[in-house]
């Protein structure tokens, strides 16, 4: 067994995001592309973009791509003891010549942590997902909260569904108005809303042998 081979998640997001993964494939039976954000940021978004890849890898078999479009502070790589990535895709003509495979079936496109990085224009962003979904049955994006960041407005209006992440206790009721006001207004659709009770530390993810 291989470290990539004992990743785990702890129990607590793995189960949500498994009944999200199983609601969704119901009520979205034709999604094969989301972005997954947070209201005010801090809430969870990236913790539950990963376990959602994983959960629809997991269970339905699905080839996942999880792609990293929180350029501005990415984590990912460091979550999932990938090595650090040696370029940025947002600035290669060929971005998935990047891609990490973290188990059989779950892949990442992770960014570099570099100051300055932005999302490509929506055309190229259109490409890599037609082109992504020539391999993968799924993309999950990680972005950053929609109220932080034009780049992820331009991305939820590319891809058109939404996963919004809440914090209990921290994310005003006002908050998640607006946030998918915003969602509304790019005429997308959040297809969950997804409350964390358990704060930031959800995703646990560790190397070796149980």
């Amino acid at each position: 067994m291989t470290d990539a081979d004992s990743l785990t998640l702890a129990d607590p997001v793995a189960e949500t995001a498994a009944r999200v993964w199983l609601d969704l494939r119901v009520a979205v039976p034709d999604l094969r592309s989301v972005v997954v954000t947070g209201c005010r940021g801090g809430e969870g978004a990236t913790t539950f973009a990963a376990s959602l890849a994983r959960a629809a890898q997991q269970l339905d078999g699905k080839r996942v791509l999880l792609i990293e479009a929180n350029v501005f502070a990415p984590a990912l790589a460091a979550r999932l003891s990938l090595p650090a990535p040696k370029a940025a895709w947002c600035e290669e003509a060929n971005p998935l010549g990047l891609v990490a495979s973290v188990t059989p079936g779950f892949d990442v496109l992770p960014s570099p942590a570099r100051r300055g990085l932005r999302l490509p224009a929506d055309g190229l962003l259109a490409d890599l997902r037609d082109k992504a979904l020539k391999s993968y049955d799924l993309l999950v994006w990680d972005t950053r909260a929609v109220s932080a960041s034009l780049d992820t407005k331009r991305l939820i209006g590319i891809m058109g569904r939404v996963v919004l992440i809440t914090e209990s206790d921290a994310t005003r009721v006002e908050h998640v108005s607006a946030a998918l006001n915003d969602i509304q207004a790019l005429q997308a659709r959040a297809v969950a809303v997804i409350r964390n009770r358990a704060g930031r530390n959800l995703l646990s993810l560790r190397a070796g042998r149980d």
